[in-house]
């Protein structure tokens, strides 16, 4: 795993919170750029999804999830913050209706696991153990629709 610094700055745990889910977002980005796909992200947080991808004309809705532990949360919905009132749970799983694919990124290295949604909703589960995610581990050629690359 990483050596990479973490809140050397210090900020409180709810923003710094918040800036490991943009992080990630942005780690994703990056990775796929690198890979060789164009991306659009949002600029709003509350956006329904984190990010289209575009391959060969194709667009793909992409929900982030991150974890710097041993499962990911595949919820959404929840909020935090002073103005939020608690009382009102509106937490749900991810369905197919909110995204084509969640990529769940480790925030210790940013490995990243590329789910199709269906594959989330067939797990009934809204958090899954990184074991349950390696088969989906840097699977970036599910983007190009059977034009599968060995490596």
């Amino acid at each position: 795993m990483s050596d990479w610094a973490n809140n050397i700055a210090e900020k409180p745990q709810g923003s710094y919170r918040s800036i490991i889910g943009y992080a990630s977002e942005q780690a994703f980005i990056a990775r796929a750029q690198k890979a060789g796909f164009n991306l659009f992200f949002k600029v709003w947080r509350d956006l329904e999804y984190d990010a289209v991808l575009d391959s060969e004309g194709v667009l793909f809705r992409i929900e982030v999830k991150s974890s710097s532990g041993t499962s990911f949360d595949l919820t959404r919905g929840s909020r935090g913050g002073v103005q939020i009132d608690k009382s009102i749970d509106k937490t749900r799983g991810i369905t197919r209706e909110d995204c084509d694919f969640v990529v769940c990124v480790d925030n210790r290295d940013f490995t990243c696991y590329i789910l199709p949604a269906e594959v989330v909703e067939l797990f009934e589960r809204n958090n899954l153990p990184v074991s349950y995610l390696n088969a989906f581990k840097e699977k970036w050629d599910i983007f190009l629709g059977g034009k599968f690359h060995c490596h």
